[in-house]
């Protein structure tokens, strides 16, 4: 390396390969503090492409979801799923209304989030890039 770059420097001979291994890490982007209508909350990132959760993927909700810091996420190509995605899978609290209509509760759930293109593929849902990191403010509306 020099200066942040790779530098190879050989007699190349024809049939010879160079390959290189980037991995692919899923990466929280925090919102900036200026963007009101984001402000505490994030969007994954995988590489270049942007992911959503959508309600086809996560029991017909998107807005329940909370993503605090430090998750663990898991990244995985599903080939029937969307003509075959990379999904993002993590283990993360979910809002959720109790049966009587009348309270909530909070409890952990296993989330997929797919990529942001292709979303809308399905069915008609919730969808969600920006994602609360954490409670901040209960809005009752219908």
């Amino acid at each position: 390396m020099e200066k942040g770059y790779a530098v190879v420097n050989r007699e190349w001979k024809k049939g010879d390969l160079l390959m290189l291994d980037f991995p692919i890490v899923v990466q929280p982007v925090v919102a900036s503090d200026s963007l009101n209508a984001d402000n505490d909350r994030v969007a994954l990132q995988r590489g270049p492409l942007v992911y959503c959760v959508e309600g086809a993927d996560n029991n017909g909700q998107a807005w329940n979801i909370l993503m605090p810091d430090n998750v663990s996420f898991v990244s995985s190509f599903q080939k029937d799923l969307l003509n075959g995605v990379v999904t993002v899978q993590a283990e993360v609290p979910v809002v959720t209304i109790a049966a009587d209509g009348f309270s909530v509760a909070s409890g952990r759930q296993k989330v997929l989030a797919i990529p942001y293109y292709a979303w809308c593929n399905r069915e008609p849902g919730p969808m969600q890039v920006w994602l609360p990191r954490k409670i901040k403010n209960i809005k009752l509306n219908y």
